[in-house]
């Protein structure tokens, strides 16, 4: 028997998003506004890391670059408690018995895992 094919995008749906609170908890340790950071990290690295021309690591250390005193472990450790698990998490399982399910993300995957 074929079964239906559902395609999920992990962020928002799956998962919350990073954005915004993230990047203000982010802001906040580097002690600049978060409109600064938003507009760095689009202009220099946003497209980069998401496309994976850049590394996770070129990422913490443009981050570390940038702002010293944000130590990347500590930033690593916010996506933990930023990325968290939405409604639809709890239903994979059994909507897989119904479907082949595909997820999509634009996400990094050393942050899904």
């Amino acid at each position: 028997m074929n079964k239906p094919q559902l395609i999920l995008d992990i962020a928002g749906v799956i998962l919350t998003n990073l954005s915004p609170s993230y990047w203000q908890e982010i802001a906040l340790a580097a002690e600049i506004p978060y409109d600064y950071l938003k507009v760095l990290f689009k202009n220099e690295v946003r497209e980069a890391l998401w496309t994976g021309r850049i590394s996770e690591e070129d990422f913490w250390v443009w981050l570390n670059k940038h702002f010293p005193i944000v130590e990347p472990q500590y930033a690593r450790n916010l996506i933990d408690k930023h990325l968290r698990q939405l409604p639809a998490f709890d239903h994979l399982s059994s909507w897989s018995q119904l479907a082949d399910i595909h997820l999509l993300s634009n996400h990094r995957k050393e942050w899904l895992t």
